[in-house]
């Protein structure tokens, strides 16, 4: 929009010059320049915006033309010195320590800071020193930190998964990317070289003076403010490079994140001695919340450049991938060693109030109330209760739990009780010990669960954190469901005992296991995984392991068998290795080694691959005729890729291809039957109305998709959008068949067993569903229909239509 009213421009231009003649009289301090927007009503209608011959969009597109000369990654190599230090506050802090609960901790209000705008107490501190590694050719960027130091309440908790999630929210900021990776979504930059131009409208409002040079003043804003996108400040250098100099800019209000009030970016590039520009400092700041207009969290992150070095070559070994925390520990160097390490490294000291988080901490973890706290939190994110006071809280050696999953119910079991627990490195470092009881009131048999594993690397608190090398032998007695796919929940989650549709009797077995499990993963984010299993499976439920025979060429019995123990089972052992390849990812695992749905940040592709070669031993099965089994060698082939695809700021579409392949002759227990989910939640890498072991095949692919429109068009629908609602469409599908050599109904393969009732092969149609919903209800839950399009005749309404729900946090 051009200000056709002389005076208001004039006025404008006043106060930036203004502004501008405050902040020249410290050559490193940025230019603090309001981002919040400007309204503007003249007495005659303005005119009408246009890229055409608009020297705002001429220069907005010499920038975009120029952005990757003369920078320093043009250079073959370079090294420079980083330091970061993350400041978390709580904002707008007054309680009343006269009255209520305040009054139990009234000793927390000297840690106050009363100073600024809004009374503030930070909470935590993190400092960083590290080295970046750049190489042209071939291209790599690798971020090695040094030292690090941390002091703040999260040091508490007993998970990492907050201080990872905090990382990805304050990530490090490039303008000149296209798409800009802030808060776990992509914001389309002012300088994006595809469709700047068409989603920014740009103003130049004057010409300054930043560090002896004069620069050019471009503001950019967003057509649409719903989307994601910035707004803000460029300042261009007028030396013909049309270089930024520095920017500024935040993230409208009216874009549709989550928990974020506020998020502004300052940042700054310097000229080397060469006239090459690169990265100088940068400076986040980001308010979140949990409920609006309560209190916040006010995140503060500042990162500063120094030390390029483009002469001297990089040693390989500092451009190799690496996945665990290349940092000196605290508790190996002496108090002085550390305070002169800090006091040398810090580009500017620690303030009054940040100092003060240290005495906090001390002061939090010694009161009584405030430690209970922690543990109730702690229980909540974790799963599991610490079996100490509060007053040692983190020096517990074993952990009762998961709490999610103490009461369950199934149509096999009845009410399903379950108490366990694990071992944590307060008891060992290397060695860890878990396990679980249950029971259930229906089928009255005793469960259990004992593993012990040794990690070949030590471990600051559980199991499984990273990187994981450990190996582990458990043995196992419980039921399980062939077909049903768990996810980051496990099976007997109270969650999932609500079911959705018909109840029946299920395929189900008791299945006693002994395992052998080794597991490595690498700094190049390779892992691999192999073990050796022995399981003695007895059918349960509706499963029968009946046998095929054939009385003559035209007709056949299905006979059902049974062992010396008049068990209808079979033994089987199995050899299984499975390449495993993360490139950019570190994968968090609960204690139970699931990855946890509160990991945000999930952009990373993964791809495996896995082979098992087994014997399933079933000649002690006999027939009704005497006659036993005759075991079968079996080889099974699976491969897994998973890749989010972003479409700038219009969503991203998680997608899943995965195919798999029998080699031999062998009894349908071995077969391929896909991931099914029958309970009330969604899974998006399952099949949610086809039943468990609806369908058997040798051959299969599958592919699983997900759009998150990221709102982009719901919040251009007036009314609607004020919900904040996101729209999401899934679509999933399974192709295969079965081969006729695991047709246990051709005479050829005599002695196979007969498919249990409701099981069938795949036709010539794939199996195909799909969903539509809405995510982002309430902040956190997805509700979606899905509708079955294939195999649906003999259906009733509620086996081809469905609706589910989902816990999906995201901002």
């Amino acid at each position: 929009m051009y200000l056709t009213n002389r005076f208001v421009h004039r006025t404008i231009n006043l106060l930036i010059l203004g502004v501008c003649a405050v902040v020249s009289t410290a050559q490193t301090s940025y230019v603090q320049i309001g981002l919040q927007d400007i309204i503007v009503t003249p007495d005659h209608k303005p005119e009408k915006y246009r890229r055409k011959g608009n020297p705002a969009v001429d220069l907005a597109r010499q920038v975009i033309a120029h952005k990757d000369s003369f920078q320093v990654q043009s250079e073959d190599f370079y090294t420079a010195d980083t330091y970061h230090r993350t400041t978390f506050s709580l904002d707008n802090f007054h309680p009343d320590f006269t009255s209520g609960i305040w009054k139990r901790v009234a000793w927390v209000e000297k840690y106050i800071d009363t100073t600024g705008a809004a009374p503030l107490l930070p909470v935590s501190i993190r400092e960083k020193t590290g080295h970046e590694y750049y190489r042209r050719t071939p291209r790599r960027e690798q971020r090695i930190p040094d030292r690090e130091r941390v002091y703040g309440l999260e040091t508490t908790l007993s998970t990492d998964i907050l201080e990872q999630n905090m990382e990805a929210v304050l990530t490090d900021v490039d303008i000149y990317d296209d798409n800009m990776h802030l808060l776990f979504n992509r914001f389309v930059s002012p300088v994006s070289s595809k469709i700047a131009i068409s989603y920014y409208r740009y103003y130049i409002l004057d010409t300054l003076m930043m560090d002896g040079e004069p620069v050019t003043d471009l503001a950019f804003e967003p057509v649409n403010k719903e989307s994601y996108s910035l707004t803000g400040h460029l300042y261009i250098v007028q030396d013909g490079t049309y270089k930024i100099k520095r920017y500024a800019f935040q993230i409208p209000k009216q874009c549709n994140i989550n928990f974020v009030d506020y998020y502004a970016v300052e940042g700054s590039f310097a000229r080397l001695e060469n006239g090459l520009w690169a990265p100088d400092q940068t400076d986040i700041t980001c308010s979140l919340y949990l409920v609006r207009h309560k209190k916040a969290v006010l995140a503060q992150q500042m990162k500063r450049y120094t030390g390029f070095d483009l002469d001297t070559p990089i040693d390989p070994q500092n451009l190799q991938p690496r996945t665990a925390k290349q940092i000196l520990p605290r508790d190996s160097v002496s108090p002085r060693a550390e305070r002169i390490y800090w006091e040398q490294h810090r580009p500017m000291p620690l303030s009054k109030r940040e100092k003060s988080v240290e005495d906090l901490l001390d002061e939090f973890q010694s009161n009584h109330m405030s430690s209970n706290l922690i543990m109730f939190v702690d229980a909540l994110g974790t799963e599991y209760v610490q079996t100490v006071s509060s007053d040692h809280f983190g020096e517990s050696k074993w952990d009762f739990g998961p709490i999610y999953n103490f009461v369950s119910w199934n149509r096999l079991e009845g009410v399903r009780l379950r108490v366990g627990g694990v071992s944590t490195a307060n008891m060992h470092q290397q060695l860890f010990l878990s396990g679980y009881v249950a029971f259930g009131t229906k089928d009255l048999r005793p469960k259990y669960n004992a593993t012990v594993m040794w990690s070949f690397n030590k471990k600051r608190y559980h199991m499984y954190e990273p990187l994981r090398d450990y190996i582990a032998l458990s043995a196992q007695y419980d039921v399980e469901e062939p077909g049903l796919h768990t996810g980051v929940i496990d099976r007997d989650n109270i969650l999932r005992s609500i079911p959705t549709g018909p109840i029946r009797e299920r395929n189900m077995q008791y299945v006693f296991r002994t395992r052998l499990h080794y597991y490595k993963e690498f700094h190049n984010h390779l892992a691999i995984r192999s073990q050796f299993n022995y399981t003695y499976n007895e059918a349960a439920g509706a499963m029968h392991y009946d046998r095929v025979v054939w009385q003559n060429p035209q007709t056949y019995q299905v006979l059902p068998t049974y062992n010396r123990y008049h068990q209808n089972a079979y033994h089987n052992y199995e050899l299984m290795a499975e390449l495993r390849y993360m490139p950019g990812s570190v994968p968090h695992l609960n204690r139970m080694g699931v990855e946890t749905p509160f990991n945000l940040d999930r952009d990373a592709p993964v791809f495996s691959v896995r082979h098992q070669l087994g014997y399933l031993d079933d000649r002690d099965l006999r027939d009704t005729y005497g006659v036993g089994g005759q075991g079968f060698w079996y080889n099974k082939t699976e491969v897994m890729a998973e890749k989010r695809f972003w479409l700038s700021s219009f969503g991203h579409i998680d997608a899943r291809l995965q195919a798999g392949y029998v080699w031999n002759k062998v009894p349908f227990t071995e077969l391929f039957f896909p991931s099914t989910s029958t309970s009330i939640l969604l899974n998006k890498n399952a099949f949610n109305l086809m039943h468990p072991m609806e369908f058997a095949s040798d051959a299969y692919v599958s592919l699983f998709a997900t759009y998150y429109l990221k709102g982009w068009i719901i919040n251009r629908i007036p009314g609607l959008n004020k919900l904040q609602l996101r729209g999401v469409v899934s679509f999933s599908a399974v192709y295969g068949g079965l081969t006729n050599k695991n047709n246990p109904y051709l005479a050829e393969n005599e002695g196979l067993y007969a498919f249990p009732n409701n099981v069938s092969a795949l036709g010539k149609l794939p199996y195909m569903e799909l969903t539509a919903g809405f995510e982002n209800i309430f902040r956190c839950l997805r509700i979606d229909y899905v509708r079955r399009l294939t195999y649906i005749d003999g259906l009733g309404p509620w086996g081809r239509n469905g609706v589910k729900i989902s816990v999906r946090l995201a901002l």
